[in-house]
């Protein structure tokens, strides 16, 4: 199991604050990948269960997760801690990636 303890991005231009409002420490998050767009990284965005986009990883954390989620591994992430900020709450997420990553075929001598 891999374990990423990260923040949230991305909130002040996505998230309503009514989005914001139902959230607690340890409220669940869904993860979604978002398409391929040239050769730039995915972006990996953070949604309420309730379907409303939050927010999305910072791009160094979120580098190595669609990999992983291509080859079947699955990832869920949490509210750690909330803190009080002008306008709108900072949140830390924690990123929990499970699942077993297909193994390349050895080849014979």
């Amino acid at each position: 199991m891999l374990v990423i303890q990260t923040y949230l991005a991305g909130m002040g231009e996505l998230a309503d604050l009514t989005a914001l409002a139902g959230l607690r420490l340890g409220s669940p998050l869904e993860l979604r990948c978002a398409p391929a767009r040239g050769s730039r990284a995915r972006r990996i965005y953070v949604h309420a269960t309730d379907g409303r986009v939050l927010g999305f990883l910072p791009p160094d954390d979120a580098a190595s997760l669609p990999i992983l989620l291509d080859q079947g591994a699955s990832a869920t992430a949490s509210i750690t801690a909330m803190v009080p900020a002008f306008m709108r709450p900072r949140l830390q997420i924690e990123v929990r990636v499970t699942g077993q990553r297909r193994r390349r075929p050895h080849l014979a001598a």
